[in-house]
């Protein structure tokens, strides 16, 4: 029969266990949430410079040039990317959200 300090010991390794699997899934969602954010931030960048390229091509009278101008066509080209590693991010935080429930269920 186990003693009363074996069981606290083998109670504290389950318990040390079930933290260090918590920590880890919180330190994933936080990553992910970090990259999201910096992404994001690129994104309102790039569109506050395709905001202003527009803006001097209208005041220059040249707005019909703006489907040809090399700088807004890369400025979009670079949002549509990171906009695609956002989709990328937000579906692997849905992924680890769902694992999480799946989780708790069993």
């Amino acid at each position: 029969m186990a003693s009363f300090w074996d069981k606290v010991k083998e109670t504290l390794k389950e318990k040390a266990s079930t933290l260090g699997e918590k920590v880890g899934e919180y330190s994933k969602y936080s990553k992910l949430a970090i990259q999201k954010y910096n992404l994001t931030k690129q994104v309102e960048k790039l569109a506050a410079d395709l905001g202003g390229r527009v803006y001097t091509l209208f005041s220059e009278k040249k707005l019909d040039s703006v489907k040809d101008d090399e700088n807004v066509l890369n400025c979009l080209l670079k949002i549509r990317g990171l906009e695609n590693e956002i989709k990328e991010i937000e579906d692997e935080i849905k992924k680890l959200k769902k694992e999480k429930n799946q989780a708790k269920e069993t």
